[in-house]
């Protein structure tokens, strides 16, 4: 609850119902390139990530078509980072988290806060 409060705090402006907790337990632990473009989550809304313990990179492609070449974007997302991202630039970009690299692997967690469509039972 903690967690969940910080963000709200920190971010007032956003609006989040559910979050993901993802482990990296291994250096060989990756997520392969997807998009979260699910149709529950609410249009426009931002999607946060905030990682926990080692460092690793994420990656974000363009997807075709697009004009020219393709563009590719790689960062390094340290302990306690948070970087966002749209439900609408899921359309255009997909991101994976790489291997571990180097000899010193910390084990990682990430957590996404997301603001997906609720449903709810009116039957009852």
């Amino acid at each position: 609850m903690f967690l969940a409060a910080s963000v709200r705090e920190l971010y007032p402006n956003l609006t989040f119902n559910s979050a993901t907790i993802t482990n990296y337990p291994e250096a060989s632990s990756f997520i392969p390139p997807h998009s979260d473009d699910e149709d529950g989550i609410v249009d426009d809304s931002v999607i946060l990530t905030i990682s926990i313990g080692g460092s690793r990179d994420v990656v974000f492609r363009q997807k075709p078509p697009s004009q020219g070449e393709l563009q590719v974007r790689r960062m390094t997302i340290n302990h306690g980072e948070v970087y966002t991202m749209t439900r609408s630039s899921q359309e255009h970009w997909d991101h994976s988290v790489l291997r571990a690299q180097g000899a010193e692997f910390v084990p990682r967690t990430s957590i996404t806060f997301r603001h997906p469509v609720l449903c709810v039972d009116t039957t009852a």
